[in-house]
């Protein structure tokens, strides 16, 4: 449906940001499975940028385009790199530094929009290398105090976590141990991700 919906509204998007070619390669040329992954592709497009911004061009310039200027501010933060050498398999390499995130970033579906941006621009810049080897990301998870958007959650569970280690302290239990868990991309960009990836190479 939202395939079709996107063919009727914007024929011409659906051209330039979602190739037909891009998901047949992807897919090692079975037309069934490139279908699949294409029709998948909008859904999921639709799914995260809602319908006022799903026909909108995935971009950080122009008119009409799906990425607001929070979504701008937000990609040229820093949060989000694509490193200009590829790993050793070739693949690009997308570089996430979550300390850099903003403080109006906090909502998880804003940092997933703008990772699909990311996601894209390494798929259509980069198509040769991107379809037939993938791509990876990397996230910084050193010291998660610097980051600021720390969902509320996430910080009462360090809080629990940390008067526990204290209480066992008090208790004479010396060894601690620090567990540090992170939701700052949960299945939304989970699913970004999915839908964008391409094979892995073969060995």
């Amino acid at each position: 449906q939202a395939y079709d919906d996107a063919v009727r509204h914007v024929p011409h998007l659906v051209h330039i940001e979602s190739p037909v070619d891009l998901f047949v390669r992807a897919c090692r040329y079975d037309g069934v499975a490139a279908a699949h992954r294409l029709c998948a592709y909008w859904r999921q497009r639709y799914d995260l940028f809602g319908p006022r911004r799903a026909w909108g061009r995935v971009t950080l310039t122009g008119r009409r385009r799906a990425l607001s200027k929070d979504h701008v501010y937000s990609a040229l933060c820093g949060a989000f790199t694509v490193l200009p050498n590829p790993d050793a398999h070739g693949r690009a390499v997308l570089f996430i530094d979550r300390s850099k995130f903003l403080t109006d970033a906090h909502d998880t579906r804003h940092r997933a929009q703008v990772l699909w941006y990311f996601l894209q621009l390494l798929l259509l810049e980069k198509t040769e290398t991107a379809v037939e080897r993938g791509y990876v990301i990397c996230m910084s998870m050193n010291d998660p105090d610097n980051s600021q958007v720390m969902d509320k959650n996430e910080q009462e569970r360090q809080l629990q976590r940390q008067q526990q280690q204290q209480q066992r302290q008090r208790e004479g239990n010396t060894t601690t141990t620090t567990t540090t868990t992170t939701h700052y991309f949960d299945n939304a960009a989970a699913t970004a991700h999915h839908f964008w990836q391409s094979q892995p190479p073969e060995r």
